[in-house]
Formats: structure tokens, sequence, C-alpha cells
């Protein structure tokens, strides 16, 4: 449990374009808190990633292979879930 009573789960974090070049690596395991929102998962990684505030009003937060809103909708992770960052990609 986290200090606010949430529970913390393990889960996969996947990184792609720039928020695999200011977090060097393309993936990396952490426990975060749940339920949660897109926004409230951010903020998380971003304690522990703070390279990643060069994208964090662009950034797209996945679940599993599915975008989640912003700050709209809550959601449960569960263990072993994939939370991917996708931040706009430019090219032609």
């Amino acid at each position: 449990m986290t200090e606010l009573g949430l529970q913390a789960v393990p889960v996969k974090l996947v990184f792609f374009a720039a928020a695999r070049e200011l977090s060097g690596c393309s993936e990396s395991e952490i426990n975060l808190s749940t339920p949660t929102t897109a926004k409230k998962l951010f903020s998380e990684v971003l304690n522990k990633l703070p390279e990643l505030q060069k994208i964090e009003k662009n950034v797209m937060v996945a679940i599993n292979q599915v975008y989640i809103d912003d700050d709209t909708n809550q959601v449960s992770l569960r263990a072993g879930d994939e939370v991917a960052f996708i931040p706009p990609i430019s090219g032609g």
C-alpha cells in the first residue's frame, strides 16, 4: 500500500521516440499506484524519471495498447500491465 492507501502494482513501462531518448531506455519496470488516471500516472513516473518533463504536455499514455484520456477516466492497473508513453511523432 502507498501512503494514500492506494495499492501499488508492478507494471512494465514502454517508451517510444522522444520518451525513449529522454529516459535512456525503451522499457523499464516500476511499481505504480492504482487506481489512477493518465495524469496522475505520468506524474508518478516523472518523480522517478524527471527528464521526461520535456514531453509532459504532449505525451499520450496507453495501457495494454489502449489509449487513456488525460484525466477523465480512472483506470485500475494490474501486475504486469504495459504502460506506454507515446509522444507526438513527426516525419515524412
